[in-house]
């Protein structure tokens, strides 16, 4: 069976483009996050994103058949876990670590997710911690420290909780990474990903139906 691994490679400079936006991106999160946070509940901010994500990303998964690799019966208890478990559980905790410290720390703690990911993969052997990736990566987790140090007035104040669900966001995404390497081989990226979203977006519906069935969602003003 031909894997996704198989698959024609895309150019560097496009590979780099979109590695730069996915950074962006990223980077635009916890304060994006924190003006949403000002006005929706955690769990309904999650589960609002989370169905929005899916609406996108079954579209493009039905766009293209190319890519879409059948399910082995004995995989799926896996695959959930990597998805909704990790993969979702990792929103979760970050939205939820977010409404609770600060813009500055949360940027920090998912400044480690590339170290996480590293020691990970080194005790799965998948990767070897060399000085030259060690290295660095303490520069860049020095910058982050640098910039997440000046205290700006609009940000709230981080606490231990908030902290700690970010940094165990941070631990799901790593080991959604690390373990999920070999079916990202075999089922391709585009397969998982839709798979998290669409199964997160489903367990979530009783967030949004129930738990704030009456949110005045009209009301949230356009910031």
């Amino acid at each position: 069976m031909t894997q996704a691994t198989d698959a024609v490679k895309p150019h560097p400079l496009l590979l780099w483009s979109l590695i730069t936006l996915m950074t962006v991106f990223w980077a635009l999160n916890p304060p994006i996050g924190k003006v949403a946070l000002a006005h929706f509940p955690p769990m309904l901010l999650i589960a609002i994103r989370t169905g929005i994500a899916a609406i996108l990303i079954l579209a493009v998964f039905l766009a293209r058949p190319e890519q879409r690799k059948p399910i082995q019966a004995g995989d799926w208890p896996r695959l959930l876990f990597l998805t909704l478990g990790l993969q979702i559980g990792n929103q979760v905790l970050f939205v939820n670590g977010l409404s609770r410290t600060s813009i500055a720390h949360a940027a920090f703690l998912y400044a480690l997710v590339p170290i996480v990911v590293l020691l990970m993969a080194a005790a799965a052997g998948q990767e070897k911690v060399r000085v030259k990736k060690l290295l660095g990566m303490a520069i860049a987790i020095g910058g982050v420290m640098l910039l997440a140090s000046e205290r700006g007035g609009g940000s709230a104040a981080p606490t231990l909780a908030g902290d700690a669900l970010a940094f165990c966001a941070v631990a799901c995404f790593s080991g959604f990474t690390v373990l999920g390497k070999s079916e990202r081989a075999r089922y391709g990226s585009l397969t998982l990903t839709t798979l998290a979203y669409v199964s997160g977006a489903l367990a979530l519906q009783p967030v949004i139906w129930g738990w704030y069935g009456d949110f005045a969602l009209l009301e949230v003003p356009w910031q």
